[in-house]
């Protein structure tokens, strides 16, 4: 049995997979990507991990317009408190959308 992770970050974010994806290796550099599957990820960088998991793609209708919307977890290994606040925060600003 794995240990539990120190923090879990979940957020539902206005992006489909593919533009999440496109978006996460400036969001979380200088750690490695690795596909376990289409809907998991693992992040690495030295004794540091974070598992990233995607939920299915839905859709959140505003009147006529229909726009994605993903749920995702992060799971953070290895990390104290100041090295994760300082990954979400960093993580945050790159994935934004205009408008904030």
């Amino acid at each position: 049995m794995s240990a539990p992770a120190d923090f879990v970050h979940e957020a539902e974010m206005g992006f489909s997979h593919g533009e999440f994806l496109r978006g996460l290796p400036s969001a979380v550099a200088p750690y490695c990507i690795e596909k376990e599957s289409d809907a998991v990820y693992r992040l690495r960088h030295d004794a540091r991990r974070v598992v990233v998991t995607l939920q299915p793609e839905a859709r959140r209708a505003l009147g006529a317009i229909a726009l994605p919307v993903t749920a995702v977890k992060l799971e953070f290994f290895g990390f104290s408190r100041e090295r994760f606040e300082s990954f979400l925060r960093r993580y945050r600003r790159h994935m934004q959308k205009g408008g904030g």
